[in-house]
């Protein structure tokens, strides 16, 4: 065996040191203020029907008459919502809440395209549709359970199955509409190039004309999935269609409170882009299946557990915000569990989103690590161990810090206006020692801080290069660490340094005969088509990296290749910076834009 021995030595004055602050937010002067003893929770909204004229600080409570707000629900709070187009008949609307949990009684319908062979059998489809089952029992810890009658192969168009025609066929059969709360077809073939899947939002009336010519008014849910074949894709499409049945919208992801945004961004919700996962506790609160109980509000400064696993009781955290445009004054913690068995952290919001008529509010994931991207839309929204996300607009940092397979303990901070001084790294070290198949890395890393703010620590390993994002083993956390390496150490391990109060700082310790070079970074090309204009920079560095882009117009992201929509006409000067932990590359470009 054989020990190796590296440091990066941190002059006062460095010019090309081993650590950077790279925080712009070192000194916070946000406005929101931790709560004083002598105020008082309540709405203070004067057209709420719960007014409270001696609260001196809204808390989020506020109803109205009318339309249910996304707080309240005939049984309290959380376990409603108004997501998507639940705008409809109250009784119809309450008939969706009562539906959220208990049997789901649905009628499986399965249409071909006139001509084509059968998809499969009706057995191997029940198969298929136990693993929804199943995956709605686990995620919604035993409260929804579903009783599927499958029935078919009848033939048609996409129109026949999603204008009901499998459905005046069925009751043909002697299947009665009024025995179930749902109807799921299932089309296979081309069916008029039809693909995806559709659903409407929560329960609604509709209006079946029998094959007989005789019509009247049901009171379901009407979900179609295309193209069905035996793939684990497709049972989480029947999911995600059965997720909008109950009443739930798309979840989006966004870059950051104003960046750039896409309906099915969520890498951590079956409502986004991430089958595997379960529904994010925003859903599952107002679903009922995460309890009242299990909602703790945070109000002030101090740490919160949040869980996704029943045994350990599930939980999840909402951190109250000023009241702002979008009138949602909650941002949601809840946590994942990952392959190597710790939880990472989701953050959510809701949000009114440019989609539809502009004005449904939206469930949105925020990316919490700017510098790891992803195969959709650049975007990882993981809040691994060590790692803090601070948002400047809201004076608010969220802290993971700590996790295991039961859970996470976040830290929540509430800027109370103050100076806060980011820490300062002193030395990072690492020792490889050469066992006979593997490499044992030693890090550490020794920092202060002039607030005395207690501090967490984020290790990137160095092994992300090219995939973009921090899978399970790409990452630790901790001053100083351990960890086994299945090929000889030869690149740069970084470590981020939180004060959990918004000051960060990044170091770095060269491992091999590694020598870091600054991001090769081009300049910025662009395509304009009216408004919309989509961005881009060569580069050749592998390494995970921070892009951030300032459009001239007030909004800031982090994508990689960002497509991003102006207000209105105009030249906007364009700044791009690229940060690799150590050399900051900047380029800059001013574009016009006409309506």
């Amino acid at each position: 065996m054989s020990n190796l021995l590296y440091f990066a030595l941190i002059p006062l004055l460095a010019c090309g040191g081993g650590a950077v602050d790279t925080s712009e937010t070192a000194t916070d002067t946000s406005t929101l203020t931790t709560t004083e003893p002598d105020e008082i929770y309540g709405c203070t909204d004067e057209t709420a029907s719960n007014f409270d004229n001696e609260a001196t600080l809204d808390d989020g409570t506020c109803l109205y008459e009318g339309l249910w707000s996304w707080d309240e629900t005939p049984d309290g709070p959380y376990g409603r919502t108004e997501i998507g187009n639940w705008v409809g008949d109250r009784e119809v609307d309450a008939l969706t809440y009562d539906l959220t949990t208990g049997i789901q009684n649905t009628l499986v319908m399965l249409v071909k395209e006139t001509g084509t062979a059968d998809a499969m059998t009706v057995e191997q489809a029940e198969i298929m549709l136990e693993q929804v089952r199943q995956w709605y029992l686990t995620n919604s810890f035993g409260l929804v359970d579903f009783n599927f009658d499958v029935i078919g192969w009848y033939e048609g168009d996409a129109n026949y199955a999603m204008q009901m025609g499998a459905v005046a066929d069925a009751i043909d059969e002697g299947y009665d509409p009024d025995n179930y709360d749902r109807f799921l077809t299932l089309m296979s073939g081309e069916t008029g190039g039809f693909q995806g899947g559709g659903s409407t939002i929560g329960m609604e009336e509709m209006y079946i004309v029998q094959n007989n010519g005789v019509g009247r008014w049901y009171t379901g849910s009407l979900c179609y999935v295309a193209q069905v074949v035996e793939a684990d894709w497709i049972v989480f499409t029947i999911v995600h269609e059965l997720g909008h049945s109950h009443g739930l919208s798309h979840h989006a992801g966004l870059n950051g409170i104003s960046g750039w945004w896409d309906q099915y961004g969520s890498q951590m919700d079956t409502m986004g882009a991430g089958a595997p996962y379960q529904f994010g506790a925003l859903f599952q609160a107002r679903l009922g299946w995460i309890g009242h109980d299990n909602v703790v509000t945070v109000l002030e400064n101090g740490t919160v557990n949040v869980s996704n696993v029943e045994e350990y009781g599930a939980t999840a955290a909402r951190v109250y915000l000023p009241p702002d445009a979008y009138g949602e004054r909650w941002l949601w913690l809840s946590s994942r569990e990952e392959a190597d068995s710790h939880s990472t952290v989701v953050i959510d919001r809701v949000q009114q989103l440019p989609y539809a008529d502009g004005t449904v509010p939206y469930p949105v994931t925020l990316d919490a690590t700017p510098e790891t991207q992803t195969i959709r839309h650049n975007r990882d929204s993981h809040l691994h161990p060590g790692r803090s996300w601070h948002e400047p607009s809201l004076g608010l940092t969220v802290t993971n810090i700590g996790a295991d397979q039961s859970g996470a303990e976040l830290y929540v901070h509430l800027s109370d206006g103050s100076p806060n001084v980011a820490p300062e790294i002193l030395e990072v070290s690492a020792t490889v020692d050469v066992l006979q198949e593997t490499w044992e890395l030693s890090l550490e890393v020794l920092a202060s801080d002039s607030d005395g703010d207690e501090l967490s620590y984020f290790w990137d390993l160095g092994l992300a290069v090219g995939q973009g994002q921090y899978l399970a083993g790409d990452h630790t956390d901790g001053s100083t660490a351990v960890v086994t390496l299945q090929s000889e150490p030869n690149h740069r391990v970084r470590v981020v340094v939180s004060d959990r109060r918004g000051g960060e700082i990044w170091g770095w310790v060269d491992l091999g005969n590694f020598v870091g070079e600054p991001p090769d970074v081009g300049e910025i090309s662009s395509s304009t088509d009216g408004l919309v204009v989509t961005y881009s920079a060569s580069n050749s560095d592998d390494e995970a990296l921070i892009w951030t882009w300032d459009y001239g117009d007030g909004v800031i992201d982090h994508f990689r290749e960002p497509e991003h929509e102006y207000p209105q006409g105009g030249d906007y000067d364009v700044v791009l910076t690229v940060f690799d932990g150590e050399t900051v590359v900047k380029r800059e470009v001013t574009v016009s834009v006409s309506e």
